[in-house]
């Protein structure tokens, strides 16, 4: 299993002056028949001598799987809010998410470009603090969520044709105003 991990990359698309992951879906797929291999060799009554090796092992498994769990949810909120806080109207209408998202959009663009340089799977779910990093982005990027929320009921409150549209519509015609 090790071995494997020695030569399974992430697939970078590039995106917006930074980059994103395309193949989530595989290397979480590995992850899990790894984790399960694993956990069955815990139950072997021949393990004592690969114990220590078998939970380090083990542990580093999850790690990554969380990492990537993080990471992919990460993604996907920061590809839907980063078009959204680039229009200065939605940025000026709100300045303390608009802040919080340029913080998570550096965290963003940082780690992607520490995946651009090294894209080896294992070494960058290993990186010491990334998880925490992504918990925090993440977190962020629901509290903007939440604002944005109540951001665009107000408007809606405001005019009450906008209860007939998306709040992707709506953000679009927002963005567009002046």
């Amino acid at each position: 299993m090790k071995a494997m991990w020695e030569s399974i990359n992430f697939t970078l698309l590039p995106y917006k002056n930074t980059f994103l992951i395309k193949n989530y879906d595989e290397i979480q797929m590995v992850v899990d028949e790894h984790m399960v291999n694993t956990q069955s060799m815990q139950f072997s009554p021949f393990k004592k001598p690969f114990e220590k090796e078998i939970m380090d092992w083990n542990d580093k498994l999850k790690t990554m799987s969380d990492v990537l769990e993080e990471w992919a949810k990460c993604q996907g909120e920061w590809m839907y809010l980063q078009p959204i806080f680039d229009s200065a109207d939605i940025a000026k209408q709100l300045p303390k998410e608009s802040k919080k998202f340029k913080m998570v959009d550096s965290t963003w663009r940082h780690t992607m470009e520490t995946a651009s340089k090294d894209s080896l799977v294992l070494g960058m779910c290993s990186e010491s603090g990334l998880l925490e990093r992504l918990q925090e982005a993440n977190k962020n990027l629901e509290l903007i969520q939440k604002e944005l929320k109540n951001y665009l009921e107000k408007k809606r409150e405001k005019f009450a044709r906008f209860y007939f549209l998306s709040d992707t519509d709506l953000l679009e015609i927002l963005s567009q105003t002046k």
